[in-house]
């Protein structure tokens, strides 16, 4: 009977370690310091909906050199300043295939800042144009 309570005793320390183990390791940061819950939601951000830029106008235009260009307004949503911000665009035939794309950057747009863009057709055959999509692209 000893035996089985030396055996029973030392399996219940055992999971009682395991459980404690458990749990630091579990509220720790990367450092190995216990952080506590109230630091932990802190510490992360919910992602927000809203797209970090947003193109307000738009439209398909000549320039004075007769080149086809797509130009408007995007919006820097984000209550900080984007390093890198894209506009992408896709030109398209009359039947609606892809005959080509393009797209205008720019580095350091800040929060709530206002951004006039200009994206040109790179063909020559700016007469196959029927069409364009415009979408934002890579932004950090």
């Amino acid at each position: 009977m000893k035996t089985w309570v030396k055996v029973t005793l030392g399996v219940v320390l055992f999971f009682i370690a395991i459980g404690f183990f458990s749990s630091l390791i579990s509220n720790s940061n990367p450092t190995g310091n216990v952080v506590s819950e109230e630091k932990q939601s802190e510490q992360y951000t919910a992602p927000s909906n809203t797209p970090p830029l947003e193109i307000l106008s738009h439209n398909m235009d000549y320039n004075e050199y007769g080149n086809l260009i797509i130009t408007g307004i995007a919006k820097n949503t984000k209550n900080r300043e984007l390093s890198y911000a894209q506009i992408d665009v896709k030109f398209y035939d009359n039947e609606g295939n892809v005959i080509s794309n393009s797209l205008d950057n720019i580095n350091n747009l800040g929060a709530g800042e206002t951004w006039k863009f200009e994206v040109m057709y790179l063909g020559l055959d700016t007469y196959n144009v029927g069409s364009y999509d415009i979408s934002v692209g890579t932004t950090w």
